[in-house]
């Protein structure tokens, strides 16, 4: 298991051009985490009960996702290629209310 405090001090003491800003942003698993954040996305996989307080504790996101996703057919209908359409859908602020992470990044995003 990765230790978040190492890898941030490692990530943290690598240069970078001065005047410019920088943020490190470390997900407990994967980004497709955050779209355990809400509801409405994790529906389109009839998964609607599925959301969580805490989507950064979701262990495997990805292979989740896809599973949730399997109909009739069992094929899934989730790939990571629908991440971008997913992200521009994704509840910004219930994200950034129920991952640390996430809530982070869009403060350094919005500061820039």
């Amino acid at each position: 298991m990765n230790n978040e405090a190492r890898l941030r001090a490692e990530l943290e003491s690598i240069p970078f051009p001065q005047g410019t800003e920088r943020h490190i942003c470390i997900p407990i698993e994967e980004v497709e985490a955050w779209f355990f954040s809400d509801p409405k996305i994790l529906k389109k996989y009839g998964a609607a009960g599925k959301a969580t307080a805490s989507p950064h504790s979701v262990r495997r996101p990805k292979e989740t996702l896809r599973a949730l996703s399997k109909w009739e057919n069992k094929k899934p209908r989730y790939s990571t290629n629908e991440n971008p359409r997913l992200a521009a859908e994704l509840d910004l602020d219930l994200c950034a209310k129920r991952c640390p992470a996430f809530r982070a990044f869009r403060t350094f995003v919005a500061a820039g």
